[in-house]
């Protein structure tokens, strides 16, 4: 879930808003305002034409973190905060039938999300359902309600807010044929029910040379390619939800050049 972080804006916007035309300032408008002001990653991102870039983060009460990623980034994606154990944490393990599962599934999508309406501009729904093989992962869900479960989280999902961007996301969909037709499969069965799914979010793990755990770098630019375009032919979004790139230390120029 990506969040941009206005609530910081409303102050130095007191005068702007004044001075608008229409006298309002939109969300995005702010939030392009604040980056420019702080510099950084975000204001070159938007020098070049774009709109965000993101982090991935656990927001803790520390400055010295605060004073790293506020100048950089204007965007940040709640790395564990916003799950389900994080936010409902003592329903317990109840036994669901089909019929009780799909009401805990609705109240809780319709509490998460009508909590963060119109502010959580892009939301990974549906979180790692794959196995390596592209097979789906066991959960309550699978097994409550079979393969339909998927549609269904996003039909209440668009419904609970209209306006929000609905991803699949999992780690390493791009690493090889078998789990990216996995995530494919799943967004086939959403929009043949004819549901809104706007994007898969492909984790990207990356490894960027031979380390102690991988012999060559992963995935290579054939098989990531292939993955992409097999989403893309879908007419859905491709969004890096996370990013990280393996390398042995000590770190060199040359290797981050090479990584990049």
């Amino acid at each position: 879930m990506r969040f941009f972080p206005v609530a910081a804006a409303v102050a130095p916007f007191a005068g702007f808003a004044a001075s608008s035309p229409v006298g309002l300032v939109t969300e995005r408008e702010a939030n392009k305002y604040m980056a420019r002001q702080v510099g950084g990653l975000a204001a070159a991102m938007i020098a070049a034409g774009r709109e965000y870039i993101g982090i991935s983060h656990t927001i803790r009460n520390d400055n010295s973190e605060t004073n790293i990623t506020r100048p950089e980034f204007n965007s940040i994606t709640p790395e564990n905060a916003m799950k389900w154990d994080a936010t409902e944490p003592n329903r317990g393990n109840s036994c669901f039938n089909n019929e009780t599962l799909q009401q805990v599934m609705e109240s809780h999508i319709n509490n998460v999300m009508g909590r963060w309406k119109g502010k959580c501009t892009h939301r990974d729904l549906v979180n790692e359902a794959l196995n390596e093989d592209g097979t789906y992962r066991d959960n309550v869900f699978l097994r409550a309600i079979g393969e339909a479960y998927l549609p269904i989280s996003f039909r209440m999902a668009a419904k609970a807010d209209p306006d929000a961007k609905l991803y699949y996301d999992n780690y390493n969909p791009a690493y090889g044929e078998a789990k990216a037709e996995g995530a494919a499969r799943i967004v086939k069965p959403v929009q043949d029910y004819g549901e809104k799914i706007d994007g898969i979010g492909p984790q990207g793990h990356t490894v960027s040379e031979s380390t102690g755990t991988q012999s060559t770098p992963t995935p290579s630019r054939e098989v990531l390619a292939n993955a992409l375009r097999m989403f893309t032919d879908l007419g859905v979004d491709v969004a890096y939800t996370e990013m990280d790139i393996r390398m042995n230390s000590p770190l060199t120029q040359e290797k981050l050049g090479g990584a990049g």
